[in-house]
């Protein structure tokens, strides 16, 4: 086993990581499939990952045969994969669209039920881009259900906390490993979900805090790059999480303070 070299690889070698469900979000053809398969791999020496890619349940009869119908039997097949994975004490990263709240809410359910961590990651490569990279599959999608896909989708965080995502990755500007690496720190942070009863005004408010919070650092790595692997961002995250709990901030004032934060760090090593 590789020993840690570094004192953030050895705060990150250390830790026990929760067992989760990670539900994959985006339009056909974004590059879910792939980043899954990066990330199932990053993990590989760290917890029992299973990929249930809805993909295999989708034959070329099923794509010339559509009906609402038979794609409600690939996801019952999905979420009862899932859940069964799951019983068995392995995570999971659900690789399909999941564009419908409802569709990402039934994987939250299960996650709840049995008491795993649950998290979005939004696959938000432009439209164009999909149609291009879907047009060099060897069996592509029909494009007018790319199109239907992209026009129906409720983008993941809109309403609810609990849907809100833990990483955004637009694979036409980032490479797949790096995207891989970062929704994988966010993984490793996801936390277990409340289950006794009701939650209290103060989880309610440090959910929020939490998710605006990963929210943020996804849209500075979005835009800065190559502070993916630079682990002052995800400290920066951290400490601030503990300050707002001690000091009992407001959700607004939270993501203010980081978005400074996050900008003065950026000013120092530019």
């Amino acid at each position: 086993m590789a020993i840690p070299d570094s004192f953030s690889e050895l705060y990150t070698f250390g830790r026990t990581m929760n067992q989760f469900i990670v539900a994959l979000c985006g339009i056909p053809a974004s590059g879910k499939t792939i980043l899954a398969r990066v990330i199932q791999e990053l993990l590989s020496v760290e917890t029992d990952v299973v990929i249930v890619d809805t993909d295999t349940c989708r034959d070329e009869a099923y794509c010339s045969n559509f009906t609402p119908e038979l794609e409600k039997k690939v996801r019952k097949e999905a979420l009862r994969r899932t859940e069964e994975i799951v019983k068995s004490g392995r995570s999971v990263i659900h690789d399909d669209t999941n564009y419908y709240t409802s569709m990402r809410h039934e994987l939250y359910e299960i996650a709840v039920r049995h008491g795993c961590a649950f998290g979005v990651v939004f696959v938000s490569t432009p439209l164009e881009k999909s149609l291009e990279w879907n047009s060099l599959r060897k069996k592509p999608i029909p494009e007018d259900v790319v199109k239907r896909i992209k026009e129906r989708m409720n983008t993941p965080g809109t309403k609810y906390t609990w849907d809100s995502p833990v990483a955004i990755v637009n694979l036409s500007r980032e490479k797949t490993i790096d995207a891989a690496k970062n929704v994988v720190e966010s993984i490793r942070d996801l936390s277990l979900p409340n289950i006794e009863g009701s939650p209290t005004a103060e989880s309610n408010a440090y959910n929020q805090i939490d998710s605006v919070t990963r929210r943020v650092v996804s849209e500075f790595l979005q835009e800065y790059p190559s502070y993916r692997s630079d682990p002052r961002v995800s400290r920066l995250r951290r400490e601030l999480l503990v300050e707002a709990r001690t000091l009992q901030l407001e959700v607004r004032e939270v993501e203010r303070m980081l978005r400074v934060r996050l900008g003065i760090l950026a000013d120092r090593t530019s």
